[in-house]
């Protein structure tokens, strides 16, 4: 699964996500009122998105009326999802913790860091080598 990005970061939540009438562009509104739009090149992609009710679900490209995987993650929201590889991520959330899992086949691999207070945002380094994360108490953690 490789993935060709362009990713504009929205403040918020993602409200919406449509296609264009190709199925290259996915658009993504947000709480915020921003506008986002990731240009996948490959159609045969799969798509991977936390909820607030503690699950990564699994959409194929084009199939966006129902799920075609869940994983349950942790007993809290999910709020923040940043890939590592084509195939792992970090989530985090309203659990304080950040968590690696592999996404297919899903696998949680382990807590990978932890605050004292909900995780809003998730970044990678450009070399892939440190992740940041803020909390709600201004905490900041690579």
């Amino acid at each position: 699964m490789k993935f060709n990005l362009n990713l504009k970061e929205v403040e918020g939540y993602i409200s919406q996500l449509l296609t264009n009438d190709i199925g290259k562009l996915l658009f993504a509104t947000s709480g915020g009122g921003y506008l986002s739009t990731i240009n996948i090149a490959a159609r045969d992609c799969k798509l991977v998105v936390g909820s607030s009710k503690s699950n990564l679900y699994t959409f194929n490209w084009g199939q966006f009326g129902y799920h075609s995987d869940k994983f349950p993650g942790v007993k809290a929201s999910m709020n923040e999802m940043i890939p590592i590889t084509d195939w792992i991520a970090c989530v985090a959330g309203e659990a304080s913790t950040i968590r690696a899992v592999h996404v297919a086949p899903f696998r949680n691999l382990g807590m990978v860091g932890q605050h004292t207070m909900v995780i809003e945002p998730l970044d990678i380094s450009n070399n892939g080598k440190l992740i940041a994360s803020s909390s709600h108490n201004n905490d900041v953690r690579f």
